[in-house]
This record gives structure tokens, C-alpha cells and sequence, in this order.
């Protein structure tokens, strides 16, 4: 295969992730809880969220604050919420925070679970199970593709006197 080959092929598989990366985040804003949330409840989630995803290795930033009242959470906010009630089930902890947890309607709800996201932030076996379960990222390295036919060998030759025998 040629480079130019490989590279559309890796263009192809960008598109593709792409395309998964945006309905995946088309269901999860579809899933989102919907309900009467004000910016000051939801502003206190936010607040530990921004604790916790430190502990995941996440780099890209504090989840912004709220800007006023909203009636769906959003779907990178829900995102969020569910990578920490995954770990948390992961971690034996899901009698602190589940995905059963995130389906808020209201601000008690949210307080409810700004306490449970403060219980996590605070244990010492949570931030101990995210340090065990972190994978290290590898560095790419080449991997070589092999022509099948080429390591096949060239191709034998066929004598006409053995062919016309066969017929």
C-alpha cells in the first residue's frame, strides 16, 4: 500500500472517530436530565467537578461556571458526571455516587449530589483507585506493514507443457 494510500485511509479513520466523537455527544445531550436547575446549584457541582477531574489526568481545564438557569444539563457536563460515577461504581464506592445519582430534576437533587461529589473529592481511597487505574500513555511507535505477496516470494513459473498436460 502506498503512502498515499495509508494517509487517506488515516483521513478516513479521523472522519470516522469524528463521526462517532458527535453522536456520542448528540446521545449523551439527548439523555441529559432535564428539570428546573438555577446557575447557583449548578454552580456548586461545577465547583467540585473542577476538584475532581484533576485526579483523572484531565488537562483540558475547569469546566466553566453557569451563567444563569437551565433546564437540560449539558452534554459534555453529563459526560463528566458520568466518568465519576463510573470510577466511583469501578472503585466499590457506588453507595457513595452512581449513574443512578445523575438523574437530577431539581436543586435539591444537585445539592444532593454536589455532597456525594464532595465525599469522593475528600477520599483517600478514591484518588488512590484513580492513581492505580491511570494507564500510562505509551508512545506511538511505527509499526511496520508487510506486503503479504511480497513476502510470498516471487510468483512460481508455470510451464505451458505441465498446463496443457492438466487439460
Amino acid at each position: 500500500m502506498s503512502i498515499q494510500g495509508m494517509d487517506a485511509l488515516m483521513a478516513e479513520a479521523g472522519e470516522k472517530a469524528a463521526q462517532v466523537d458527535t453522536m456520542a455527544a448528540e446521545t449523551m445531550e439527548a439523555a441529559a436530565p432535564v428539570g428546573d436547575f438555577t446557575a447557583g446549584a449548578l454552580n456548586r457541582v461545577v465547583a467540585i467537578l473542577n476538584e475532581i477531574m484533576p485526579l483523572f489526568g484531565e488537562e483540558s481545564g475547569e469546566y466553566p461556571l453557569f451563567e444563569g438557569d437551565v433546564e437540560a444539563l449539558p452534554g459534555e457536563f453529563v459526560t463528566s458526571l458520568s466518568m465519576i460515577a463510573t470510577a466511583a461504581t469501578d472503585a466499590d464506592m457506588a453507595d457513595i455516587l452512581s449513574l443512578e445519582d445523575l438523574q437530577v430534576a431539581d436543586d435539591k437533587d444537585l445539592m444532593l449530589l454536589a455532597g456525594k461529589l464532595k465525599t469522593l473529592s475528600e477520599s483517600r481511597d478514591f484518588s488512590q483507585f484513580l492513581k492505580q487505574e491511570a494507564p500510562s500513555s505509551p508512545e506511538p511507535t511505527a509499526v511496520a506493514i508487510e506486503d503479504p505477496l511480497a513476502a510470498a516470494g516471487p510468483a512460481p513459473e508455470v510451464d505451458d507443457e505441465l498446463l496443457m498436460e492438466r487439460l
